[in-house]
């Protein structure tokens, strides 16, 4: 319903009477209703002349700024950062490091290519529940995921152009290079990465059978430019290309090296450890190297297009976060997180619209799930179904 008060007019106010309940646009917060006695307009909403968004007429808005689907093209994007994971003691290289990896950043960036404005989490019914329940998302152990190379790609890579590597540079060098290993082994229970995965595509196939209770499962559409926090949680796309993830852990080894041999001429190891430019080189390509290790996979799940959330796990600060699920088996762990800093005026996922899968009785579905969503306080997220012919 909207009642429009005239141009010259622009209050808010449709409805004003004896009661004791105010009633508020669920977007920008202009009052609708004032005073009434009882909800008013069931089964219908009530459009805003302030901001033109509508509002459920059934209960007054909970939170007054959430981003909907409609606001997601005027967002403004996000500043992406790639911040040194450690950084050593003072050197008198700290110049040229910092120049290191801002190329670093450069670089990586270049391939990670612009952040989508949208990205779709694929999951069941009880994934969906969890999701809008607690208003948190599950990141899980990366060595549990559905690839078997998982993180071990990464680390072959990375390893052998460092093999490669040390038959082509000075002594000096190779011990920096031999500083510079990172662990990569899955079943190391003091680090790794923990992830939660995402696809640029709202109605994908594969997704769906994979994921998705094939096909009668759910798409929770993310508002991407609202996702992570740098320097605890980074959201990267997942590079497939062989070629391309054999050219950039090369061309980060190279880049070090290159700069370290210079500065290294003429200094023993034990010169550059007492002035902490070896440990300091080492650390700065380790933590260059350790961004390759779960963004690669194998070229063959490239029609998944993910882009996902990584969160580095260390048995020290994470262990009493860690909680367990069952599946084929395994005891899973995983770590629940909301992928933004959560406020007490907007504690909500960026959740923007739920998609349906394609097994799954439309009409129902789009009932069941928009009380789901009203019961969580998620009345701004809009629902729609897959467009994919897939018979029950």
């Amino acid at each position: 319903m909207h009642l429009d008060p005239g141009p010259k007019n622009d209050t808010t106010i449709f409805v004003s009477g004896g009661g004791d309940n105010d009633y508020a646009c669920g977007k920008c917060g202009a009052l609708l209703m004032s005073n009434v006695a009882q909800p008013m307009f069931a089964n219908g909403a009530l459009r805003c002349n302030s901001c033109g968004k509508y509002s459920d007429g059934l209960r007054p808005a909970k939170y007054s700024v959430p981003t909907m689907r409609d606001d997601v093209d005027s967002l403004r994007k996000p500043k992406e950062t790639y911040p040194r994971k450690e950084k050593g003691k003072p050197c008198p290289q700290d110049d040229l490091l910092d120049r290191l990896h801002d190329k670093f950043v450069c670089e990586w960036q270049a391939a990670q290519g612009d952040r989508p404005r949208k990205l779709y989490h694929y999951t069941t019914f009880e994934g969906l529940q969890g999701v809008l329940k607690t208003n948190q998302l599950w990141v899980t152990d990366v060595a549990y995921l559905n690839d078997s190379l998982e993180m071990q790609l990464g680390f072959s890579t990375v390893e052998d152009a460092l093999q490669e590597k040390e038959g082509e540079v000075s002594e000096i060098c190779r011990s920096l290079l031999k500083r510079s290993r990172i662990s990569g082994s899955p079943t190391d229970p003091g680090t790794g990465y923990y992830v939660a995965c995402f696809c640029e595509e709202r109605d994908l196939l594969s997704q769906w059978r994979a994921y998705a209770a094939d096909g009668g499962g759910y798409a929770i559409g993310f508002s991407a430019y609202e996702m992570a926090y740098e320097g605890h949680v980074a959201l990267r796309r997942v590079i497939y290309d062989r070629h391309e993830q054999e050219r950039l852990v090369k061309e980060t080894i190279d880049r070090i090296c290159s700069e370290f041999e210079e500065v290294a001429k003429g200094k023993s190891e034990a010169e550059l450890d007492d002035d902490h430019t070896l440990p300091s080189f080492a650390q700065l390509l380790a933590s260059h190297l350790s961004e390759f290790l779960v963004s690669f996979k194998h070229h063959t799940f490239e029609a998944e297009q993910e882009w996902r959330i990584i969160l580095p796990w260390a048995r020290e600060a994470h262990l009493n976060f860690v909680n367990f699920r069952a599946s084929r088996g395994h005891a899973v762990p995983y770590m629940a997180l909301h992928p933004r800093t959560p406020t007490q005026e907007m504690p909500l996922l960026p959740v923007i619209e739920i998609v349906h899968g394609p097994t799954l009785h439309p009409e129902l579905t789009k009932k069941s799930v928009h009380l789901l969503l009203q019961k969580s306080d998620y009345d701004h997220v809009e629902v729609d179904g897959s467009r994919v012919p897939l018979r029950a």
